[in-house]
This record gives structure tokens, C-alpha cells and sequence, in this order.
């Protein structure tokens, strides 16, 4: 920070945070909303830049960047306002009884087959490749391309099933949920493995089994971080036989703090070199795009933004601008609002069916929108296709089961006393 400007700047967006943050609790009488969720994990980054900025005197915070995130908010609040008056104002978001758990000797024996399945191709893939188990590069082979990238998405949703049907009496969820983990430790695509993860946590919470506490915070914190030195030590250590020496622990945790900040810094110094990207409101559906180019025959494009910028260390470049970031950059100012305005009535609207029917696809579907959005802080997510997927997954696999299996007692999922 540079200038008394920059320092009006930074409080001007906090103090929007925390007005909206008020306001959303007050229209839905809960703080779990999707502006709430893109929002205060963002704030909570931007903290973290400010700080590991100022302790490793890395590239300047370019503070005029937080406008796109001020008017993006502002853009995203619209809809929340709008749904909420198409909502029952009785019924609470938070805390609702669904009694729709089907089937969970199944669910629990498909996601072991599943998990069995990707490890098997995974085995066989490490005797094909020169790339060091836990790499970028393995995880690129083994779970982005052809069938094993479907398979990918189905264990993805098993993670997600593992966290809401784990209780005393189902256990063995433990067990599958682990199985799931040991298969994204050693893919190693990080955000993949956080989101369903996320998604989980936020299901349980909606559902009132569990309440958000700092121990709660404190547990994801040290989850998500111990998941990314894991992931870390696997490629530097393990895979090539190295030894775990301080100058490893730096390298991983200057690549932590770099993948923290990535967005937020990308953002800001993208933005301060006047934006090195060109405006092209299709990348933000690449996915559409590539599903129509497979269809005439054209080539796939790539969702990777080629502009890596250096915003911490030497040799860290981030190409990832921020949910807000990309969609400014991407589609411009003009359109910049009509896509966020999107997205938030997508997420709204999801919510608004949610608090009507209480089902389970529902709860399923809004849960991983959510987690989705708590990722905002690092990028726009909607141009990979396993998104699409596990919303299909999350909306049609308990329908599906009730359809094929109507004499399995559904569990119930109730608030747990507190």
C-alpha cells in the first residue's frame, strides 16, 4: 500500500463485506447464503495477501483491483434480494430435516468400486509414465482426459456422499471416505480435492449435524493445509527419494502461501499492468463451446489461461485472476454485470428450490454450488465440465436410486441437538 487512497480503498471493500454479510442474515435468517460463501472466505484472502506482502516484500498489492470485487458483490446481492421475496419467509435455510438418505449399503459398496477402479488405473498408469507419482503432470495423464476423467467426477461424488451419510451407525463411511482421499492425495489436483470436501462440510452444516465453530474453522484450516503439504511431500519427497530438509518445507510452503494468494494477486497485478489478457467472453464457457466444437469436428479449447504472472516468488507464476477477476477480465466491463448477475441467480434460484421441496437433490445441488463458490477467492470454476457433472450427479443420483430401489427405507437426516 502506497497511499492513503489505497488504505480507503481496502476499507471501503471490508466495510461492504460486512454490510452485506448483515443484511444476508437478516433476509435469510442465516449466514450460510451464497454471497455470504463467496464473499467472507475472499476477505479472509485478501487479509493473508496483505499480510505475506508485507512480510516477504513480494510485488505491491495493486489495492484499485478490489473495485471489480466491490461491484461484483454488489452485482451478485441483487438476486439474493430478488429470490428472497419469492421465498417462503417462514421456512429457515439453515437447519432443515431431510429425510431422504436412500440406499446407503449401496452408495457405500459403488463408491468402494469406484475408488477401487481409479486406484487400478492409476497403478497402471505410474509403469507408463516418466511423470513423478503426485505431479501435476501424473494428474494431468490420469484424470483429465477419456473415461478416467468421468470415473474421476464419480469419486469426487463419493467424497461428497461419504461426509453427509458418515454417522455412529454408518461407520464404514470413514472407510470410504479415506479410500476417496488416498486417491486424490496421489492424483494431486488440489481445488478437486478441497471442493468436495467443502461441499460435505457445508451439507452437514445446512442440515444442522454439525455448527460452525472456530474449533470447525480451525479443523478445515489445518485439513486443507495439511492436504496440500501432503500432496507436496508426495511429488518432492516420496516419489523422487529426497530427504525433507528446510529448504523442501520452504519450497512447499512458499508454493502454499503462492497458491493462496493466486488469485487475489493475480488479479491485482494483472490489473496494475493494464490487464494482459484479451477480452474473450467465451472463455468464460469454454466448456459449451468445446461440447459444440466436438460436435462439427473443430478442435477442443484449452480452459488454461496461458498469461502466468509472477506475483510471489521467482519461479511461482499464477494464471488464475478470482471468480470476479476472470469474469471482469473475460468478459469486459459491460458484460462483467450480466454474468455475475447470472451466476447469482443460478445459486439463488438453487437455494430458493431448496428451502421449498427440502429434498435431497436439492440439498445435494446447492451444497456443491456453495462449495463451488467458496472457492471464488481463487478462480471462475464454471468452464470445467466435472462441474456440470457432479451437479447431474448431485440432482439425479438419488432420484435414480428411489426409482430402481422404491423398497429401501430412507434415512433421516435430522438436526442434531445442541
Amino acid at each position: 500500500m502506497n497511499s492513503s487512497m489505497d488504505i480507503l480503498i481496502i476499507l471501503a471493500f471490508f466495510s461492504e463485506v460486512i454490510l452485506l454479510a448483515l443484511l444476508e442474515k437478516k433476509m435469510w435468517g442465516t449466514i450460510y447464503t451464497p454471497l455470504n460463501i463467496v464473499m467472507l472466505p475472499t476477505a479472509v484472502i485478501v487479509l493473508i495477501c496483505l499480510w505475506i506482502i508485507n512480510q516477504f516484500d513480494l510485488y505491491p498489492f495493486y489495492a484499485p483491483c478490489l473495485f471489480v470485487w466491490m461491484a461484483g458483490l454488489f452485482f451478485f446481492a441483487i438476486p439474493s434480494m430478488l429470490f428472497r421475496k419469492l421465498t417462503d419467509g417462514t421456512v429457515q435455510v439453515s437447519e432443515m430435516s431431510i429425510s431422504e438418505l436412500p440406499a446407503p449399503k449401496l452408495v457405500f459398496w459403488a463408491g468402494i468400486i469406484v475408488c477401487l477402479l481409479f486406484l487400478y488405473h492409476m497403478s497402471s498408469a505410474m509403469s507408463n509414465t516418466s511423470s513423478a507419482v503426485g505431479s501435476d503432470a501424473f494428474a494431468d495423464e490420469v484424470s483429465t482426459h477419456g473415461v478416467w476423467a468421468h470415473v474421476f467426477c464419480l469419486v469426487m461424488f463419493s467424497n461428497i456422499l461419504s461426509l453427509l451419510y458418515i454417522s455412529k451407525k454408518r461407520w464404514y463411511f470413514i472407510l470410504l471416505l479415506l479410500l476417496g482421499l488416498v486417491v486424490c492425495v496421489i492424483n494431486q489436483v488440489k481445488s478437486w480435492v478441497l471442493i468436495p470436501l467443502f461441499a460435505g462440510i457445508l451439507l452437514n452444516i445446512f442440515t444442522g449435524r454439525i455448527h460452525l465453530s472456530w474449533r470447525l474453522l480451525l479443523f478445515v484450516a489445518l485439513g486443507g493445509t495439511s492436504f496440500f503439504f501432503l500432496s507436496y511431500y508426495l511429488s518432492l519427497v516420496v516419489s523422487v527419494d529426497k530427504e525433507l530438509s528446510d529448504n523442501v518445507v520452504f519450497f512447499i510452503f512458499k508454493n502454499f502461501a503462492h497458491y493462496l494468494t493466486s488469485g487475489i494477486l493475480g488479479l491485482s497485478m494483472d490489473m496494475d499492468r493494464g490487464i494482459v489478457e484479451t477480452q474473450d467472453v467465451g472463455y468464460l464457457f469454454t466448456i459449451f463451446v468445446n461440447i459444440y466444437n466436438v460436435i462439427v469436428g473443430e478442435p477442443i479449447k484449452s480452459v488454461v489461461n496461458p498469461h502466468f504472472l509472477g506475483t510471489t516468488w521467482p519461479t511461482l507464476g499464477t494464471n488464475v485472476r478470482s471468480i470476479m477477476g476472470t469474469a471482469y477480465i473475460f468478459a469486459g466491463p459491460w458484460l462483467f454485470p450480466v454474468i455475475i448477475l447470472f451466476v447469482s441467480s443460478a445459486a439463488y434460484f438453487i437455494r430458493m428450490k431448496l428451502v421449498r421441496t427440502r429434498s435431497l437433490s436439492w440439498l445435494l445441488v446447492d451444497g456443491w454450488m456453495c462449495a463451488i463458490l467458496a472457492m471464488a477467492w481463487f478462480d471462475w470454476d464454471f468452464f470445467h465440465l466435472r462441474v456440470y457433472e457432479v451437479f447431474i450427479l448431485c440432482g439425479f443420483s438419488p432420484l435414480a436410486i428411489r426409482f430402481l430401489f422404491p423398497d429401501k427405507e430412507p434415512i433421516n437426516v435430522e438436526p442434531q441437538p445442541t
